[in-house]
């Protein structure tokens, strides 16, 4: 799981029910490193965190839990800080991604270089679903290795194998070269991490997309009037029904 804004994605953490079947380790130290930036002392935070992750998890070892409970505040402490930083991209490193092939190949190359930018241009593991899924692509084995191919023969791409400590199988880690890493401007800046697809072709279209006026979600533009993204604004039988972009949950039906 990627998260590029964990300050954000711990405060939503925090005020919901979590799903415990799903990247619970991620989840757990990025709540621990919300707790501890509150002041919390580790006591505090490892009985927060098993109020948050145990109770409402009812299968499994409460031992084994325990244990990982454990490590995520150990994982915290090691790293405390955060990360909530915006992204700066260059007009030839645009340019150059502009002029791959396929708009599929532009957007992947786009999201593929926001995560080694995200990791202060160092070397970086993915998960390739997870990449697709920020470029807005379907997920394709097939389309993957093309890609990782293309840009490895156009020379923006490098690739190392190594295997990551405590790892019984090795990785493959990605950086990108001097080739597309050029430019001291700042043609486009990211502080918002979602739809990434859309805030790359809104730089060279921008009359083809819009901002939500509610949430911030950058969307293609439907009309010149349009000023809301579709979840936050939805009209149905006479009620208008506001919804929360980022949760999909019903906040309250206003009459029209």
């Amino acid at each position: 799981m990627i998260v590029f804004d964990e300050y954000n994605y711990a405060l939503e953490l925090d005020n919901q029910k979590i799903d415990t079947t799903y990247n619970i380790i991620k989840k757990g130290i990025v709540l621990a490193k919300l707790y501890f930036s509150q002041g919390l002392d580790e006591k505090e935070v490892y009985s927060k965190l098993c109020r948050k992750l145990i109770v409402l998890d009812s299968g499994g070892n409460y031992e084994v839990k325990q244990a990982k409970i454990n490590i995520m505040i150990s994982m915290a402490k090691n790293n405390p800080e955060l990360k909530r930083r915006e992204l700066s991209f260059s007009e030839y490193e645009l340019k150059t991604i502009s002029s791959l092939s396929t708009k599929s190949l532009q957007v992947f190359a786009f999201v593929m270089l926001c995560l080694f930018k995200f990791n202060d241009n160092n070397r970086f593991y993915i998960n390739e679903r997870e990449v697709f899924r920020l470029a807005g692509l379907s997920w394709s084995g097939t389309d993957f290795n093309s890609m990782i191919d293309s840009l490895y023969d156009l020379g923006l791409l490098t690739l190392c194998v190594s295997k990551p400590r405590g790892a019984i199988a090795t990785k493959v880690m990605y950086s990108f070269t001097d080739k597309i890493l050029q430019g001291n401007d700042t043609a486009l800046k990211i502080t918002d991490y979602r739809n990434l697809n859309y805030q790359y072709f809104r730089y060279f279209n921008p009359n083809g997309y819009m901002t939500c006026q509610k949430c911030g979600l950058v969307v293609p533009k439907k009309s010149n009037s349009q000023k809301f993204c579709a979840s936050c604004k939805w009209y149905l039988e006479g009620y208008k029904i506001e919804i929360d972009c980022n949760t999909n949950i019903y906040i309250r039906f206003l009459s029209l």
